[in-house]
């Protein structure tokens, strides 16, 4: 399987899980942003996800955007809140978040802290 088709699977399940999450009534939470496990040494040591990420210098508006639109084209996005770990990121999840608020509940797209902060 090429990087194109393992990203049009990993997009398809999270697609489902996340429609499976707004039918059960769930807040969807994403932590974008972070660039994982940059010290090798240590990752070998003590494990992944230990306190040795950085901020990701990653493309966010474009498949983020597509990504809420899509799950709101399909009436199938849940009240979200979106963390993100790079402040240059801050304006562009700002107002994608304003983007697809619907009144349907308040407050049903929020911007928030990642857990470090």
């Amino acid at each position: 399987m090429d990087l194109a088709e393992q990203l049009k699977f990993k997009s398809a399940v999270l697609f489902e899980m996340v429609a499976m999450d707004c039918d059960s009534g769930w807040v969807m939470q994403l932590h974008l942003g972070p660039l994982r496990d940059t010290n090798t040494k240590m990752l070998k040591l003590i494990g992944p996800n230990t306190g040795f990420d950085s901020i990701g210098d990653f493309a966010q508006a474009l498949p983020n955007a597509k990504f809420l639109d899509r799950l709101n084209i399909a009436n199938k996005l849940p009240k979200t809140i979106l963390y993100n770990i790079n402040p240059r990121d801050n304006a562009l999840f700002a107002t994608m978040i304003a983007n697809f608020q619907d009144g349907s509940v308040p407050g049903k797209m929020q911007f928030g802290s990642g857990w470090c902060f």
